[in-house]
């Protein structure tokens, strides 16, 4: 992912990824992070180094509501993420 840093929008749904690696904070440019249909639980703290990223899609993944609450707080009130409904297709 380092090698990456001029990346806008990246898709990753239905790639059956279990953890995103703290490495995913270096891509500085990214506005658009689709992560959806997955099979994330939590994202890294490092996540919160994407200052320009403004949608940040988390649906139909096994988020529990501590670790949506945990993700919510690193962004603030500065862009939209979507949680969806587990499960849900």
């Amino acid at each position: 992912l380092t090698t990456m840093v001029q990346l806008i929008d990246l898709f990753l749904n239905k790639s059956n990824i279990k953890t995103i690696p703290p490495s995913i904070g270096k891509l500085i440019n990214i506005r658009m992070l689709d992560l959806a249909i997955n099979q994330i639980q939590d994202l890294p703290t490092k996540i919160s180094n994407l200052k320009k990223l403004q949608v940040l899609n988390l649906a139909q993944n096994p988020i529990t509501e501590i670790n949506k609450k945990k993700i919510k707080a690193l962004f603030s009130q500065r862009m939209i993420i979507d949680f969806g409904q587990y499960g849900q297709h």
